[in-house]
């Protein structure tokens, strides 16, 4: 593995309390793999990358990236690159400066880096800011600016803290462009989001954090292995009426079941084909509400991570 992380921990401690930021947390990232690490606000998704990047220490635990770890600090910041949501610029230089220094500091030189510098600013759109200051950058083009530098040194590891927030619809599928890219070559790439969809598209698998524990780890179908209701099933309407939300809630009332949920022109059910009490449940709802049509529908990943939060799955 590329990455290890084993049973990290830390808190911050206050006057009057301490909080728990990340509690006995362990995971492991392999070469030529996305992980995407999700949560509310305040799960612990930033400390844990700042931790990884060195720029806050841990209470406990270890971390190993390659074959050293952060108790050999000048080896293990070689290998990776880091975006955070604030990364600091160096505002009163050049785009093109912010990134020879960056290069710098990783050893690139000479004709390699202008090479490497011309080619980020090329997929990063930042050709007509090249001389501009970072300060007269909007902040969206400061976002591309700070993943840029990301992609303009060639580490085994990147990791990006919510990397398309605050970017536009086409710089974002740029940048999930540019990671699967990366990882085919190789990477093992982190990166935190609030966007469950991305996660969907991108990761290989994905880590669920809540108040500082992990509650899942896993790819999509792992994920969805732990919640018992994988499946839902959608009856559909030619139109979705009062009387038929009513009907359908009072069935499902009667039988210990959830009340469906309308979207659009159908009702979705969490049922079961399995399930003998799910079946007759069904038959009654198939009875009295007469769908067009009933077809099982699967749980998007942002369904599953609503309901893995209410569960508190570890």
């Amino acid at each position: 593995m590329m990455i290890r992380v084993e049973h990290l921990s830390k808190s911050y401690a206050s006057s009057f309390s301490k909080t728990d930021a990340l509690r006995d947390i362990s995971f492991a990232v392999g070469c030529g793999e996305i992980l995407g690490i999700l949560g509310p606000n305040g799960a612990g998704k930033s400390t844990l990358i700042k931790i990884l990047a060195t720029i806050l220490n841990r209470d406990t635990g270890q971390i190993y990236m390659a074959d050293c770890t952060t108790d050999d600090a000048i080896a293990y910041r070689q290998k990776f690159t880091v975006a955070l949501q604030n990364s600091s610029l160096e505002l009163w230089l050049s785009v093109e400066d912010n990134l020879k220094i960056y290069g710098k500091f990783f050893g690139l030189q000479g004709t390699h880096l202008s090479k490497q510098i011309d080619e980020v600013i090329g997929l990063f759109g930042l050709k007509e800011f090249r001389r501009k200051r970072a300060s007269e950058l909007s902040g969206g083009y400061r976002k591309r600016l700070q993943l840029a530098r990301s992609f303009l040194v060639d580490t085994p590891v990147m990791m990006l803290d919510e990397p398309t927030a605050g970017l536009d619809p086409l710089a974002k599928n740029q940048v999930i462009r540019l990671l699967k890219d990366r990882a085919a070559q190789g990477k093992s790439i982190i990166f935190t989001t609030q966007v469950i969809a991305e996660a969907e598209a991108l990761c290989n698998r994905v880590l669920i954090l809540n108040q500082g524990r992990k509650i899942a780890e896993g790819n999509v179908e792992d994920i969805k292995a732990l919640f018992s209701a994988g499946q839902r099933m959608e009856f559909k309407f030619e139109e979705v009426t009062e009387s038929i939300v009513r009907e359908a809630s009072s069935i499902c009332q009667l039988t210990g079941k959830a009340a469906p949920e309308q979207q659009g022109s159908s009702l979705l059910f969490d049922l079961t084909v399995v399930d003998e009490a799910d079946r007759q449940t069904m038959s009654k709802l198939l009875e009295s509400l007469c769908p067009i049509s009933v077809s099982t529908k699967d749980l998007s990943l942002e369904e599953i991570f609503i309901e893995l939060l209410k569960e508190g799955v570890v």
